[in-house]
């Protein structure tokens, strides 16, 4: 039953923060910014500010309508792939991941991702959701500037 579940979860939340501190507990929230580095932030569970934790679950909720889908898991640096042509729609036509190479059979996107002058580094990207061989979703870019090609994420 979902309603146990939730109070489950509201359960371990309150035993994690009562032994570790509330600052310890925390949950993701996503931000409002196009670059996915930067797109989301980590928040208390237990802050004692319901008014507060309400109004960012709006806003994080806006946020999450606003971006085409994200994957479960974002790497923490996006991997550089060598060039392997013979994709579709110019594609690479291979992904190496974890020392596996992969066929692409199917590509989405792009996904024109920039970041604004006030950030210094300017940031320019193609993304791509990208079906493989064996059934998996990766995300993948190609950097603007010089046509690098690199694996940012996986969707489950």
């Amino acid at each position: 039953d979902a309603h146990q579940d939730v109070r489950r979860l509201a359960q371990l939340i309150d035993r994690l923060s009562g032994r570790l501190g509330r600052e310890a507990v925390l949950g993701v929230r996503l931000a409002a910014d196009a670059q996915p580095e930067l797109a989301y932030g980590y928040r208390p569970l237990v802050d004692g500010r319901m008014k507060r934790r309400n109004a960012s679950a709006t806003s994080a909720a806006t946020a999450d309508r606003a971006l085409p889908p994200r994957p479960f898991l974002l790497l923490p640096r996006p991997i550089a792939l060598r060039p392997m042509p013979g994709g579709p729609d110019g594609l690479p036509g291979h992904v190496e991941e974890r020392g596996h190479v992969h066929r692409v059979v199917r590509a989405l996107g792009p996904e024109r991702i920039e970041t604004g002058w006030w950030r210094g580094r300017s940031i320019g990207r193609d993304y791509y959701r990208v079906e493989t061989s064996l059934g998996h979703w990766l995300w993948l870019f190609r950097r603007l500037r010089d046509g690098q090609w690199f694996l940012h994420g996986r969707f489950q």
